[in-house]
């Protein structure tokens, strides 16, 4: 079948990692798979996708205008026809409101993956808007989370299916044996959403306790010289490292002794997921709408503390450095989510899904 993704960007992100693991094992399946980015200028491409997938730019003119709407409505009908598209697929609300109102009126079905936490991000009347015009036109949704799930209306959930983030275990490296770099670290985008102060009041807490140890802050983002300021107060910042982003992520992470996530919010949080099927040992905020307690059993495979309390983190974090053999073992009961989210797995399911959508509507 012709598959077609339409997204806002495929940068460095989690729903970005997904898409290049999804429509790569769709494409080995023999389907047709299309990837239409709607931007209103071209993006840079973050991950390695599959040859046999079609790249596109698809130009957007965004909704301030009835001409700008109009132009951009037609760009992605055109996308559409010239792929010879029989199914959508869409993994951000901005986009997916666009593509909902062309998938209706060209009678395609469309699949909205939900991936964030929709009492978080529907702030602005533009956001609240565009999501009733998904609630309005979508049938059919993916969704990370049970949590996530309970907060869409029943007809919404009365078709829809919860799926874990897959995971491309070829490209990560086998569990790490040797002697653990004395590194704290995070990954994920420097924005308010992810809470990274709290990562670095939590660190100052205990760095007087931990003197060898450094902490690492992957990603990139508009709190960058914020953060950095902070760390400047705290007299860390020969401790406290700003790495950027990287494409080789796994392997230089592979070797830490700690994870650590922080957000207030999340969809299934694909930087945990990663970590902890690395072997990690990690400790994650409970993050709404629940996506870190899909992944961690507190205790068993990870630990958990609640959204913003840097005491409880930072107590968290000193008792698994004072006990390390013990986080060792967590770490490798974390290991054991690789055959839970490996990516045949988690492409099967979305593939036997996109075919009852199919089905359904003949």
């Amino acid at each position: 079948m012709n598959i077609s993704f339409i997204v806002p960007q495929m940068g460095f992100g989690g729903a970005e990692r997904v898409i290049s693991i999804l429509s790569k094992g769709l494409a080995e399946k023999g389907h047709k798979v299309a990837i239409g980015i709607l931007n209103t200028e071209h993006q840079d491409i973050a991950y390695v996708l599959d040859s046999r997938i079609k790249v596109e730019h698809i130009q957007s003119y965004g909704m301030r205008s009835v001409y700008g709407l109009k132009n951009t409505l037609k760009n992605i009908e055109d996308f559409l026809s010239h792929t010879n598209t029989e199914i959508v697929l869409s993994f951000a609300n901005t986009v997916c409101a666009f593509v909902s109102i062309v998938c209706k009126k060209m009678k395609l079905p469309l699949i909205f993956s939900e991936r964030n936490d929709p009492r978080r991000y529907l702030t602005r009347f533009s956001d609240k808007l565009l999501q009733k015009l998904i609630l309005k036109n979508v049938k059919y949704v993916v969704f990370q989370t049970e949590g996530a799930k309970k907060l869409y209306p029943k007809k919404i959930r009365r078709n829809s299916v919860v799926i874990l983030n897959p995971l491309d275990v070829s490209l990560m490296p086998d569990y790490y044996e040797g002697e653990r770099r004395k590194v704290i670290l995070t990954v994920g985008r420097l924005q308010e959403q992810k809470r990274t102060d709290v990562l670095i009041d939590a660190f100052a807490r205990i760095a007087n306790r931990h003197t060898s140890y450094t902490l690492e802050l992957y990603g990139k983002g508009n709190l960058l010289d914020e953060l950095k300021a902070r760390v400047e107060t705290y007299g860390l910042s020969e401790r406290v490292k700003f790495m950027g982003t990287s494409s080789t992520v796994f392997q230089d992470i592979n070797d830490a002794s700690l994870f650590a996530l922080t957000s207030d919010f999340e969809g299934l949080p694909n930087a945990l997921l990663e970590a902890m099927a690395l072997g990690l040992p990690c400790v994650s905020t409970r993050c709404s709408p629940g996506g870190a307690e899909e992944l961690i059993e507190d205790g068993k495979n990870g630990y958990l503390v609640p959204c913003g309390d840097v005491e409880a983190l930072a107590a968290r974090m000193d008792s698994i450095l004072n006990d390390y053999d013990k986080a060792l073992a967590i770490g490798k009961e974390a290991y054991k989510i690789r055959h839970r989210a490996e990516s045949q797995v988690i492409i099967d399911t979305w593939e036997r899904y996109i075919n009852s959508v199919l089905e359904e509507k003949q």
